[in-house]
């Protein structure tokens, strides 16, 4: 009886044994899980940040970079050797734009995502602008790192600089320019067009080139709209109303403009009233 009671303590110890080597197998294997798909997230995100079109950076809290992709590394010309460990500034910051980087910089640190455009340079010396969205990493609660994203924006704003500057040189010009539909309404004009018209710009967008001449030869508009789409180029002379009821002789020369899937008149109007007077 004595064997018997003291056996089954012993029993009961043993099955205890028993599933505490079964739970720590199965912690083992549930931290063998984990540690695998964390190996693969890693392994994922790498390829992610590796394979990405767009340049992107990682940087530690203290700004010190951390990782930069083959994209970004190709657009600069800085390779991960040449740049990981360093601190801002960064080398592909430009003298001409440091502060306000370093405070578009200092704001996303402090603020976490924004798209910013910023003027860098490369390795070069070329410079290029970019569209920065920056966004920190949070990591059970704590900063981790910082994940900058580039999109490679120069083309677009090289073609915006140089649309500012054809309007900025139409707008310095002396000569009146217009354009318009194939049917006579006003869809551009510069500041010399209303000035020398007495028009605000809102208005002349709502006028047909009809109301820019006095009646008597109003009907000649629609003959000589006609000629443009005919001739392609055509060159005459006529006369323009002023807002106030003044009349003043022009030379205009028009052409027609194909812009994709639509046909526009461009006009360069010179107003001629000085070479009148030396002609009478």
């Amino acid at each position: 009886m004595n064997k018997v009671a003291l056996k089954q303590p012993l029993q009961d110890e043993l099955v205890k044994l028993r599933q505490r080597v079964a739970d720590l197998e199965a912690g083992k294997n549930k931290r063998r899980r984990a540690e695998e798909a964390l190996r693969k997230s890693e392994e994922y995100s790498s390829t992610i940040l590796n394979h990405s079109p767009n340049p992107m950076l990682v940087t530690n809290p203290d700004t010190s970079i951390r990782y930069v992709n083959p994209a970004l590394e190709e657009l600069t010309g800085y390779s991960l050797i040449e740049v990981i460990g360093q601190k801002a500034p960064y080398p592909w910051w430009t003298e001409e734009t440091l502060e306000k980087i370093k405070g578009d910089f200092e704001e996303a640190f402090r603020h976490g995502a924004k798209a910013v455009e910023e003027l860098l340079k490369k390795k070069s010396g070329e410079r290029f602008w970019v569209e920065i969205t920056a966004t920190p990493v949070i990591v059970d609660g704590e900063f981790k790192y910082f994940l900058a994203n580039w999109v490679d924006i120069t083309r677009h704003r090289r073609a915006e600089e140089a649309l500012q500057m054809r309007a900025h040189l139409l707008n310095e010009a002396t000569d009146s320019i217009i354009a318009t539909d194939l049917h006579g309404n006003l869809i551009y004009m510069n500041e010399a067009t209303c000035r020398t018209r007495g028009y605000s710009k809102e208005e002349m967008l709502n006028m047909n080139l009809k109301q820019l001449v006095p009646p008597h030869i109003a009907s000649l508009v629609d003959k000589r709209l006609r000629r443009i789409k005919k001739e392609g180029t055509i060159v005459f002379d006529s006369e323009h109303l002023r807002q106030d009821g003044g009349v003043f002789p022009i030379e205009t020369t028009a052409r027609t403009v194909n812009l994709g899937d639509r046909t526009i008149i461009l006009s360069v109007i010179r107003d001629i009233t000085e070479r009148k007077k030396a002609e009478e």
